[in-house]
């Protein structure tokens, strides 16, 4: 019997590298794991030998259930901690108890999840569809920079984008997915979001934190919730650094996501270094929304034309593929892209029979392909 705070090492007996909370661990490497609880390893479930740590043959989950804390023995960094997780995912009016919110429909919230890859913790919050509880479906999911921004005015920079709202409407379209909220880490939120340093603003943090929602937060989305988990239904969504992000995302990891929506990306940082990205990286298939406001400066249009531009060169050619719109008179702010939400989600999401529909920004235009800008009028 094994007693509580007692301390064992695990060995990966699997003969090929495991992956613990975004942790790589290889074949003959070691875990230590602080229990919680006293444990018997030779009675029970773990003691059917179906999991790849040491010959008794636990697996991951089954560790963490009975974890206070897993380090890896390679750095002695902590990969696990219960104190960290709390009582996992929790309802988030609840977490937020007496304070008023704006949220509708059901938002979930996971607490001070840790980043192996960028050494801090945040919560991560989760949209679930209204028909979630209502069977056994498995939904889409996306995922979205700036969580903060995204279902509560409270906490919002600026106004919400109302992802919630825009959701629960759409679903009486039949459109419906998981939506992940990964928040920023505030002063943090630019280096996490470019992909390479920019002379003038620094950052470059943008491949770990990447690393950070394919292998730790994905992984445990999907474990928990009924997701669609291969590539064609895993998408990745931001505005501004978060759009130059998403773009980034859609093609250095190209396994994990099949569309993105880059909305008004910040394609000037690091002296515009996206666009050499972009045109040398491999074609791949999947889906693209990009967009831009009239409002947000000459520079600013003239670089998201460009990336369209290169888009179709490089094979984007199908409106199943691109969608580019420009919206007038609309600025670089939460309200134009929570306004342009629904166009983009829709879009995203439509399989090819449903491509006719009538999109539309504010009532303002309607999806014409890609042989040229679409320009919707703000209302």
């Amino acid at each position: 019997m094994l007693r509580a705070g007692q301390q064992v090492l695990l060995m990966n007996t699997s003969g090929q590298v495991c992956h613990l909370e975004g942790q790589a661990v290889s074949p003959g490497e070691f875990i230590e794991v602080v229990l919680d609880t006293e444990f018997d390893p030779l009675n029970g479930a773990a003691a059917q030998g179906h999991g790849p740590w040491s010959a008794i043959g636990w697996t991951s989950e089954e560790i963490k259930q009975v974890a206070r804390e897993i380090r890896y023995r390679g750095s002695r960094s902590v990969v696990w901690d219960k104190a960290r997780l709390g009582a996992g995912w929790q309802d988030y009016v609840e977490h937020r108890g007496d304070t008023e919110h704006t949220v509708v429909g059901t938002v979930k919230v996971l607490p001070n999840v840790w980043s192996p890859q960028l050494g801090n913790q945040r919560d991560i919050l989760v949209y679930l569809p209204p028909s979630y509880e209502q069977g056994d479906k498995h939904y889409p999911v996306i995922y979205m920079h700036d969580g903060q921004n995204l279902f509560d005015e409270t906490t919002s920079f600026g106004c919400e984008w109302r992802v919630d709202e825009t959701l629960e409407a759409a679903s009486a379209a039949g459109v419906e997915a998981v939506i992940v909220g990964i928040p920023n880490m505030c002063e943090e939120r630019l280096a996490e979001y470019s992909p390479f340093a920019d002379p003038g603003h620094g950052g470059g943090r943008g491949a770990a934190y990447l690393a950070f929602i394919v292998e730790t937060v994905k992984p445990r989305i999907d474990q928990d919730f009924r997701t669609l988990s291969d590539r064609e239904h895993t998408g990745i969504l931001g505005s501004s650094m978060g759009g130059l992000i998403s773009l980034y995302a859609f093609f250095r990891h190209s396994e994990t996501f099949g569309f993105a929506g880059v909305m008004s990306p910040a394609l000037w940082f690091g002296e515009r270094a996206i666009f050499g990205i972009v045109e040398h990286a491999p074609y791949v298939t999947g889906k693209l929304y990009l967009d831009v406001g009239t409002r947000e400066g000459t520079s600013t249009v003239g670089d998201t034309r460009e990336m369209y531009e290169l888009l179709q060169r490089k094979g984007y050619h199908s409106p199943h593929q691109l969608f580019y719109l420009e919206e007038q008179e609309a600025e670089h702010c939460e309200a134009a892209w929570a306004g342009r939400l629904s166009n983009a989600v829709q879009w995203l999401l439509a399989t090819t029979e449903r491509l006719e529909l009538p999109y539309s920004v504010n009532r303002g235009s309607r999806l014409l392909g890609n042989d040229r800008p679409t320009v919707a009028a703000r209302r």
